[in-house]
């Protein structure tokens, strides 16, 4: 009875690992192999940038969302909830202040939430810091503030010749009176 008892423990522990893992791809080392995209990924002060990723989907039924960090951006911490296949994206703005040069590391975790529910085999997962679970950190991301670019616009101005006529002091150049006359022909 207790092999039998020992067994199904050691069954449970293998079914909720494989749970815990989520829809994230693992490495054989046990490291999160899913990663988020920047886009742009550098740019000048004050520039918003694009962060994505997939996979954040649920495993026992919670609610999904995935925590931000960036320090550096004007959010600095955010959340965002998934679609239902597990694809997310928001914009992030680097702060305006920042220094040439400067590297934003952007971090986030696909975490699980279950309200007044508890998941099963919770003991097996790693509780986040609002009293969810994290199902997968993602890999860190970086985004580079690099100096801004001049534009200088060249504008060329054209002035348009002018022609002066003077009118010599002997002509009249009051205006002239209308005639009445017919035309004579000779011919």
């Amino acid at each position: 009875m207790r092999r039998i008892l020992g067994a199904l423990g050691v069954l449970a522990i293998l079914i909720g690992s494989g749970a815990a893992a989520g829809a994230a791809t693992r490495s054989a080392t046990g490291a999160v192999d899913t990663a988020m995209t920047i886009d742009p990924t550098s740019g000048p002060a004050g520039t918003a940038f694009t962060v994505a990723g997939g996979d954040c989907t649920a495993g026992d039924g919670g609610d999904m969302t995935v925590e931000l960090f960036a320090e550096g951006t004007v959010e600095s911490k955010t959340k965002v909830v998934p679609n239902e296949a597990g694809d997310w994206s928001t914009t992030l703005t680097a702060d305006g202040s920042l220094e040439v040069g400067t590297v934003i590391d952007v971090d986030a975790a696909c975490v699980e939430t279950f309200g007044e529910a508890q998941p099963a085999f919770q003991g097996f997962r790693s509780p986040a810091g609002n009293g969810g679970l994290v199902r997968f950190e993602y890999a860190t991301a970086q985004f580079t503030v690099i100096a801004a670019t001049t534009t200088t616009e060249s504008t060329t101005t054209t002035e348009a010749e002018t022609t002066t006529t003077e009118v010599p002091a002997e002509v009249d150049a009051t205006a002239a009176e209308a005639t009445v006359a017919q035309p004579t022909f000779t011919g």
